[in-house]
């Protein structure tokens, strides 16, 4: 204990630079406090996203104990003021600092995982309804991230008349690559961080390394699972049948002329099966489009395109028209959307009176709760067993999200799919940027001359100072 003291006593002393001996003394332990709070939430939130257990994950020598070690020991000020002390004192230091940092009210691993939590929610949920700037929370500073690409989904899909992919639609993930897209580009994307992203996308020498791992892109599902129904109904309030979904009936789709996602959001359709040895009626239509004109892509090309391709475009699209036909059917008898409407309806037949008689916090409250009871995993009604509001089935369904995209991400059409996501982000980023303006031939023009009447100062034969 004596010597617990005097680790606390040191951690206070003033630390000097060597080059800079006239720098202000530094609190050690709250610099290295710091330092703890920066690794949870840019390097231990990649693989762990919740603490289930405190009481035992957190613990001195436990897992997340473990990883502190591992990662923080090297960087940790502390270890460089005591580097001449015993090994044992060392790990009195560590194990101290450990224990401050995992204080039950003011648990720096609780309270990080929970801040970038909540930055990943409002980020999904700006990219789902509205707002292109979303705020995330990364240490102690805020930064701005903005999507250049796209706006928010559902305003995209009411401008451009698309349908909106339903949650059974994104749960398909390889299965229907243009679904799959836009979950990375809108979902996915703002798990990771847009900075992070746009890095994996650009900055890497294996086109079909993972962007993201796996670990974040089955949270990014499982936000989006839990949300995805109160997120909806918070833009069908305003939008009302002008955002058309999967859960629409076929008529409807149909009479509202509205078009699948990948015909507008990507124009392409993705070969997953492009090296695959085709049927011998495949290999004739391209070949008669080699010689009508059409075959200008290689044919093992990732990135179909209509104009390029046309025959081998029309049976993919017609692929995939099949497979989100077939989601559509199976999403149209989830009670879910049912529920919606009926909210839908209850809400438009109580709008008038409530808005005149409530104030704007009672209406407030009153939409924080309807949308509540639209969650999956945090509406409230599972008492038992709760982590910061995220029932257990949370945990469990989490579990097997990880361990599915643990699987895809080593399949051999899941590197392909990265490809070709690649191909298709660095030419949205090439559609964004503005042309470059034509070369100015214009004669340049003397403004001190021509315009302020000064003259030709190099003839002005005066002493610029005399007066000085």
């Amino acid at each position: 204990m004596t010597e617990l003291v005097a680790v606390n006593d040191a951690t206070t002393a003033a630390v000097q630079d060597e080059n800079q001996p006239n720098l202000p003394t530094i609190d050690v332990m709250k610099h290295d406090l710091a330092i703890i709070s920066n690794w949870v939430r840019q390097e231990l939130f990649r693989s762990v996203k919740f603490v289930y257990e405190p009481e035992k994950d957190c613990v001195v020598d436990g897992s997340l104990f473990k990883q502190y070690i591992k990662s923080c020991a090297s960087k940790l000020i502390g270890m460089q003021v005591h580097s001449q002390r015993s090994k044992e004192y060392k790990i009195l230091y560590l194990k101290n600092l450990w224990g401050d940092a995992t204080q039950r009210k003011n648990n720096l691993v609780m309270d990080g995982l929970n801040a970038r939590r909540s930055g990943i929610y409002s980020a999904m949920q700006n990219r789902f309804t509205g707002k292109s700037i979303v705020p995330c929370v990364f240490g102690r500073n805020i930064f701005l991230i903005l999507y250049l690409c796209f706006k928010d989904l559902c305003k995209y899909c009411r401008e451009h008349n698309v349908v909106l992919p339903s949650i059974e639609a994104f749960e398909e993930m390889i299965r229907i690559p243009c679904v799959y897209v836009v979950f990375y580009e809108y979902f996915f994307k703002s798990a990771v961080g847009d900075s992070d992203w746009k890095t994996a996308c650009v900055g890497v020498t294996d086109a079909s390394a993972p962007l993201g791992n796996y670990q974040t892109e089955a949270f990014a599902f499982l936000v989006l699972r839990n949300n995805y129904f109160a997120w909806l109904l918070d833009v069908k309030k305003k939008a009302k049948d002008s955002l058309v979904t999967d859960y629409d009936t076929l008529s409807f789709i149909k009479e509202t002329r509205s078009q699948d996602v990948g015909e507008v959001f990507l124009k392409v359709e993705i070969d997953l099966e492009v090296n695959a040895d085709n049927d011998e009626e495949d290999d004739d239509d391209d070949d008669e489009e080699d010689n009508n004109g059409f075959g200008n892509h290689p044919k093992n090309d990732l990135l179909v395109h209509e104009t390029t391709c046309k025959r081998r475009y029309d049976r993919l699209r017609a692929r995939t028209e099949a497979k989100i036909e077939l989601v559509r059917e199976r999403a149209r008898r989830n009670p879910k959307y049912q529920e919606l409407l009926q909210a839908l309806q209850e809400m438009e037949g109580t709008q008038q009176v409530n808005e005149a008689a409530a104030t704007g916090n009672e209406r407030r409250t009153k939409r924080r709760r309807l949308l509540r009871d639209f969650r999956v995993y945090t509406n409230g009604r599972d008492d038992q067993n709760k982590y910061k509001g995220w029932s257990k089935r949370a945990k469990n369904d989490l579990a097997d999200l990880t361990m599915k995209c643990r699987h895809l991400a080593d399949e051999v059409e899941t590197k392909r799919f990265r490809e070709a996501y690649r191909l298709t982000f660095a030419e949205r980023v090439q559609s964004a940027k503005k042309p470059q303006r034509p070369d100015d031939n214009t004669p340049a023009v003397d403004h001190e001359e021509d315009i302020w009447g000064f003259g030709n100062s190099d003839d002005v034969d005066t002493d610029l100072y005399a007066e000085v």
